[in-house]
């Protein structure tokens, strides 16, 4: 049995999960800077409603980013913490695939070009295609345009952790783990540079 936290703090949206074993759990509120009230009670929320205690989970998933700079913090440094305190690892994942994971389970897109505001006039943007495993994967060909970087399309999608979650069992099952220290949100500056 697995149990995985996922947390993606990166857009407008507060968004935790619990994978316990192939069941998510999610509690997802899109409540611009509002993350750092809400993050901790989400969190208690989860728990308590799967009763369970943080030293029960397996690992972390953090929604590494692409972002906003403070709602990454936000995520970095709970999802950290929470990784020192217990002596976990932790998933990165990119909030751009998360994104495309749930354009794949909720309008069944097997490719797709997620874009994601950056300010400045600047955006985002991350190419995915569904693997054989069922999960999306960097790909270079887009064939849809979805996401809040591309204003033409109503409703903005935002990242949900129920498919952070997703992404992060698959990732961690493989191994592709870091430790706390490594766990670092991705920053990247509008005009390209990291």
């Amino acid at each position: 049995m697995t149990n995985l936290l996922a947390i993606d703090t990166a857009t407008d949206a507060c968004s935790l999960a619990l994978w316990l074993d192939g069941n998510i759990i999610q509690r997802h509120s899109v409540t611009p800077r509002q993350h750092v009230r809400l993050a901790l009670p989400l969190m208690n929320e989860l728990l308590l409603e799967a009763s369970i205690h943080l030293s029960q989970l397996d690992g972390l998933v953090l929604g590494a980013g692409p972002g906003s700079f403070t709602g990454l913090r936000i995520a970095a440094g709970l999802v950290q913490g929470l990784a020192f305190g217990l002596n976990l690892p932790v998933v990165p994942i990119s909030t751009l695939r998360t994104m495309a994971q749930g354009l794949y389970r909720e309008a069944g897109l097997e490719k797709v070009l997620v874009t994601l505001d950056a300010g400045m006039g600047q955006v985002y943007t991350g190419e995915y295609v569904l693997g054989t495993d069922g999960v999306m994967q960097e790909w270079c060909h887009p064939a849809l345009v979805a996401g809040s970087g591309y204003n033409m399309l109503d409703p903005v999608i935002y990242p949900q952790a129920r498919y952070l979650a997703e992404l992060g069992h698959h990732e961690f099952i493989a191994g592709r783990v870091v430790t706390a220290e490594q766990a670092q949100p991705v920053y990247l500056r509008p005009w390209g540079g990291v």
